[in-house]
């Protein structure tokens, strides 16, 4: 068989009440007679396979996407910005070379921003 690594990034992310009623019944009941004093919040996950073990680029570019699609200013659906990363960027051949990757267009004045991918010699 082959190795498949991964990295993943979980983070909370408010349920709007149309989700909630969709999902939970009691949510919707408690919501509409006004006992809930702030949003639900449901568990979210981002994660990223791939043949080749680059756990940390895998994790700062996870964090990334996720600063990027939670930002106000962004327009850039999350979908767009991990098949940009997957599909879109080369992989560097064996040795010293290295890229360096911008996620978003928010990210570029941003130093921490910016994800590189090296593969060792």
């Amino acid at each position: 068989g082959t190795h498949v690594y991964g990295a993943a990034l979980t983070y909370w992310d408010v349920v709007s009440p149309k989700q909630a009623r969709a999902l939970h019944r009691a949510y919707a009941g408690a919501a509409a007679r006004g006992e809930l004093s702030r949003p639900p919040y449901a568990p979210t996950c981002l994660v990223v396979l791939s043949h080749y073990p680059f756990w940390q680029t895998y994790r700062a570019f996870l964090a990334q996407c996720h600063a990027v699609v939670h930002s106000n200013t962004s327009q850039m659906p999350l979908e767009r910005l991990v098949a940009n990363f997957m599909w879109d960027v080369p992989l560097p051949p064996p040795g010293r070379v290295r890229l360096k990757y911008y996620v978003g267009v928010e990210s570029l004045n941003d130093k921490n921003a910016s994800v590189y991918v090296a593969r060792p010699a």
